[in-house]
């Protein structure tokens, strides 16, 4: 069996079997082997698909007639791709026009694919719909067939399969959006960028994979999430990094590091209210601890045999959970780090009085 995740572009042209699937025109046994191969391996969606135009442009049952500036073209693109002039003979044989022709289309797509982003919406047989953000909206909401909502921000897009929610629920995003997804535990909801795919079964999260930024992020906003990277030098393309995000807690890809960072969103928010659930009146400082992890879902870590005699006395109705820490932290002559996604205290202890 041919291990497809390490194939270049031209490994995909030229492989007989992906020729058949590319030119098929009627459904077949190909189509099912390739729509799982590329479920299981979305990274590969672009690449794939690149191959897949080449391949349908290559395949000419006739030879055109030789076009006059064909040569200065095609020279034109290696000079781009390659920075070497290439002339080409016109009084060459019909095979050689064919590859001629093959090449000049090759150079083409990797010179199309280093200057611009590729976009996806002008292939129909991609079998993909695109739904991108106008450039004069903050924002532009897509509701998806399942009754999920996609909030795309800035000059953002996503692409669906037209038979979403069908078999599958897979959004391919460029750039940032806000998800709400409808809950089906049996469909996994995918949400895959280039270097990222977040798994969730119900629930809303911020993705934010623009073009160019160093690192992608995922920010959950309620439920539970998976993120995971893939690992692009084995052979057998496991995967590399995984985390689970709860509320409040955001997975931070740096994309030349290859890293996938578990940590704390900017700026948590309440998930749970009580009344005067930050009024502490002489209230050991365990027992605040466990009052703000409820309040704001993150797991915060201590020693409570070092803060067993800590009580403090406060009104902390206002400021922001990091306010909140610190003012605690300096009470008690302690401090706080945030590691893995939870808040971690380091407290020194209080004398007994």
């Amino acid at each position: 069996m041919k291990d497809y995740s390490e194939f270049t572009l031209e490994d995909f042209v030229q492989d007989p079997g992906f020729r058949m699937w590319a030119l098929s025109k009627q459904s077949s046994g190909c189509d099912l082997f390739w729509d799982n191969w590329i479920y299981e391996n979305p990274e590969k969606l672009l690449l794939v698909l690149q191959a897949k135009e080449l391949v349908k442009a290559s395949a000419v049952n006739e030879l055109p007639d030789w076009p006059e500036d064909l040569s200065d073209q095609i020279e034109k693109v290696f000079l781009r791709t390659t920075r070497k002039p290439v002339r080409i003979n016109t009084g060459i044989t019909p095979f050689f026009k064919i590859a001629a022709v093959f090449i000049f289309i090759t150079g083409l797509g990797w010179w199309f694919l280093s200057s611009r982003q590729n976009d996806l919406s002008k292939d129909a047989d991609r079998n993909l719909v695109a739904h991108k953000n106008n450039l004069n909206l903050s924002s532009r909401v897509t509701v998806l067939s399942d009754g999920s909502k996609v909030t795309c921000k800035g000059d953002s897009k996503i692409w669906v399969d037209k038979q979403f929610g069908k078999d599958q629920r897979t959004v391919y995003l460029r750039g940032e959006a806000f998800f709400e997804v409808s809950r089906d535990v049996k469909k996994p909801f995918l949400v895959v960028t280039d270097d990222l795919t977040t798994k969730v079964l119900g629930t809303s999260f911020l993705v934010k994979a623009n073009t160019g930024d160093a690192n992608i992020s995922v920010s959950v906003n309620t439920g539970k999430v998976s993120v995971s990277n893939k690992d692009r030098s084995g052979s057998k393309n496991l995967l590399a990094n995984s985390v689970n995000l709860i509320p409040n807690q955001q997975a931070t890809y740096d994309r030349n590091q290859r890293r996938l960072i578990k940590t704390l969103v900017q700026d948590p928010v309440i998930i749970s209210h009580s009344a005067n659930q930050f009024d502490f009146h002489q209230l050991p400082v365990h027992e605040v601890f466990v009052v703000l992890e409820r309040a704001y879902g993150i797991p915060i870590v201590f020693d409570r045999k070092k803060v067993r005699h800590c009580t403090i006395i406060a009104s902390m109705k206002s400021g922001s959970l990091y306010e909140k820490l610190d003012l605690v932290c300096e009470m008690i002559q302690a401090s706080y780090q945030i590691i893995n996604g939870e808040i971690v205290i380091n407290a020194r202890g209080c004398s007994q009085m």
